[in-house]
């Protein structure tokens, strides 16, 4: 949003009787600050949506969309006196709305949810009130609605580990992915979910992305003053999530895929042609994607205690070029090395006895970065230009070496079965 800001202010510096730019978002310091310096002073106005009333307008939003939830549900409402609702219980929400129309569009979507009578649910969300006397707070009615919401989902520990998957997650994941970095079945994360469809946009297909409605509903889950039992702590999250993705690392790039390239000689193309990506993704699960972008940044959330090191040290040792390989073959390559600069400083961070890991990421980045274009094209390369090129006390080097790298083989993951090229079998031509 700070770089977006910087690039309006020069626009209308070049063009100041040509652009008006109107940007919305929420009171962040870091905004407010930027906004208070003198150059962007002379060229802003900026208008605090606390000081507007928007009453009227919750007013007439909610009265169109509960009608509208009438009109679809009349016939299970035979005893529902019009209007429906009261002017009365509208004027309740609206009040409880206090100008945030996210309140109002999560009342309306709660009790327009197909899960429950409508009438039952407006009694539910009336009946929503401050946590305690005495506790009132801007977030109080917010609040208490998610936590009603929330009550009305069985809240057990597998409802936590999946909403928990969709708050943490670094980039918005489907059904199907939760459900395979969770090791559950995604008509069970389906329903688990249904409960909460005020609160979240769940996707017709199992393959669409699930999307928080706002901003509000990820801070109320990770204050632990505001949530109470339904706190859902970053920490235990994150390191479940990265547990999650390094355990699927070493499933998906230890374990023959199935076909991707149906030819007897499978292994020699996937070494020196490009792969496709998209063709990949639906093979083995988008999952594969969102764990090779994103283990490293949930290692870098969590606390040293959170975390199992040896599972670290066995994936690093064995299976990172694997991984810069899946990254290729992904289309995904650019997110290797800041991946691996992460693990490092997180590892110099939390473990400064590391010393071994850190130089086995630190060789595997230089290569990366030696070899970026070859590997991008033919993910392959890893193994044919990297290795080979490797200065000879590299401890990535050392790694092969110490594997009886002269008669080790290469396992490539792009058939049914498993392909095995020794390193003998490439000459100087095909790098």
């Amino acid at each position: 949003m700070q770089d977006l800001l910087i690039a309006s202010s020069t626009i209308i510096e070049a063009h100041p009787s040509i652009f008006r730019i109107v940007m919305t978002g929420r009171p962040e310091s870091h905004l407010q600050q930027r906004l208070r310096r003198p150059e962007f002073q002379v060229m802003t106005k900026c208008l605090h949506l606390q000081d507007y009333d928007a009453s009227g307008d919750i007013r007439i939003y909610l009265t169109t969309r509960l009608q509208d939830v009438y009109l679809t549900y009349s016939d299970v409402m035979p005893d529902s006196q019009l209007p429906w609702p009261s002017k009365e219980e509208v004027e309740i929400l609206v009040d409880r709305s206090s100008g945030l129309f996210i309140y109002a569009a999560t009342v309306a979507d709660f009790v327009g949810s197909a899960d429950d009578l409508p009438q039952h649910r407006l009694v539910i969300a009336l009946q929503s009130g401050p946590r305690a006397p005495g506790q009132l707070s801007p977030f109080d009615p917010l609040d208490n609605l998610y936590r009603q919401v929330l009550s009305s989902a069985s809240y057990s520990d597998a409802l936590q580990r999946a909403l928990g998957s969709v708050v943490f997650a670094l980039d918005a994941m489907s059904i199907n992915e939760i459900a395979a970095i969770l090791t559950m079945e995604a008509p069970r994360v389906r329903l688990i979910f249904r409960p909460l469809s005020a609160v979240l946009h769940l996707p017709g297909e199992n393959e669409g992305a699930i999307h928080i409605h706002h901003q509000s509903l990820r801070e109320f889950l990770t204050y632990g003053d505001r949530a109470g039992v339904f706190f859902l702590d970053p920490d235990k999250h994150n390191a479940e999530l990265s547990r999650a993705c390094i355990h699927l690392l070493d499933l998906y790039l230890t374990r023959d895929i199935r076909p991707l390239l149906d030819n007897n000689n499978a292994h020699i193309a996937a070494m020196e042609a490009p792969v496709n990506g998209s063709q990949l993704v639906s093979t083995v699960g988008g999952a594969l994607s969102y764990v090779c972008r994103y283990w490293a940044g949930h290692l870098d959330r969590c606390k040293r205690e959170d975390v199992d090191l040896s599972l670290l040290h066995v994936f690093v040792t064995q299976s990172i070029l694997l991984w810069v390989e899946a990254l290729g073959m992904l289309g995904e390559l650019r997110h290797a090395v800041p991946s691996i600069r992460s693990v490092q400083h997180w590892l110099k961070r939390t473990t400064p006895d590391n010393d071994g890991i850190v130089a086995i990421l630190r060789d595997t980045e230089k290569c990366v970065l030696a070899f970026y274009d070859a590997i991008s094209t033919s993910p392959g390369q890893t193994y044919i230009s990297g290795i080979p090129f490797l200065p000879s006390g590299s401890a990535l080097k050392q790694q092969y070496r110490d594997q009886d790298a002269s008669k080790r083989t290469v396992s490539v993951m792009y058939s049914g079965v498993r392909k095995e090229c020794t390193p003998e079998f490439f000459s100087v031509q095909h790098a």
